[in-house]
């Protein structure tokens, strides 16, 4: 049996070979007309073309934003002040702070007015918040605008990273634009403050600036920065106003329970 084995796995000469896959394949190309050959061909060519227009427009589109975002105008970091162009005037400001245990209300209504090329895009303005030791973090509750007479809209703004404030995106639908906000910010002693200081930014004094403090009935000696008169009434604020407002400081007060 072992001399067998070697004659018996011999392939019969006459029998006739299967050809493997690669030839099978082979073969099938070579029985393809010429004219098939160019239609697949074709199709190949057309595929590599429309991904590379693809790719094209998607460059172009990429490239269209990277200039639009550097035309945008950079947001100001330095408190008050507005972006660079055209520039609209701080005219006013309206100013009320409520005094509760541990927290800080401020109801704020400004009056900008700006001529006509200045409106052409929103005003970008950095809002401060009081920041020291004794003062909490602050955030930024409501901001809207209208014109006079006109109807409130919201407006937008973004907090700081560190928290030393709020990015406000203003626009300006007439010649004079009014802007109401409202902030929270906690209170760790018997102490409020709110920024007046950077209407320096502005070159030039508020036409008019009033200020009103509201404090809990069981606040005591109360002491302030400028001259407020004290209230006729219970409930009623501590006003200070004045006109071609341009302070040197801040407008604190502290007292005692």
């Amino acid at each position: 049996m072992g001399a067998n084995v070697e004659t018996d796995m011999e392939p019969n000469v006459g029998a006739r070979r299967k050809p493997s896959g690669g030839s099978q394949v082979e073969a099938k190309m070579k029985a393809r007309s010429p004219q098939t050959v160019r239609i697949i061909a074709g199709i190949s060519s057309g595929v590599t073309g429309a991904v590379s227009r693809i790719a094209l427009v998607l460059l172009l589109g990429l490239s269209l934003a990277i200039l639009w975002i550097a035309a945008l105008p950079a947001l100001p970091e330095t408190p008050g002040a507005q972006a660079a162009g055209p520039q609209a005037q701080f005219h006013s400001e309206v100013i009320r702070l409520l005094v509760q245990p541990g927290r800080l209300t401020v109801n704020a209504l400004y009056r900008f007015v700006a001529p006509e090329e200045a409106r052409v895009r929103p005003m970008l303005l950095f809002f401060p918040y009081p920041q020291d030791s004794l003062l909490g973090q602050a955030e930024m509750a409501m901001l809207e605008v209208a014109p006079p007479d006109g109807n409130w809209h919201p407006a937008g703004f973004t907090e700081s990273p560190d928290g030393r404030g709020a990015r406000w995106r203003i626009p300006l639908p007439a010649d004079t634009t009014l802007v109401r906000a409202v902030y929270h910010q906690a209170l760790y002693a018997e102490y409020a403050r709110y920024i007046v200081t950077t209407t320096s930014v502005w070159d030039r004094p508020l036409v008019h600036a009033r200020f009103e403090i509201f404090l809990p009935e069981s606040a005591r000696a109360p002491e302030f920065s400028f001259p407020f008169q004290a209230p006729d009434e219970p409930g009623a604020p501590y006003v200070y106003e004045e006109e071609n407002f341009l302070p040197d400081r801040d407008i604190t007060v502290t007292w005692s329970w």
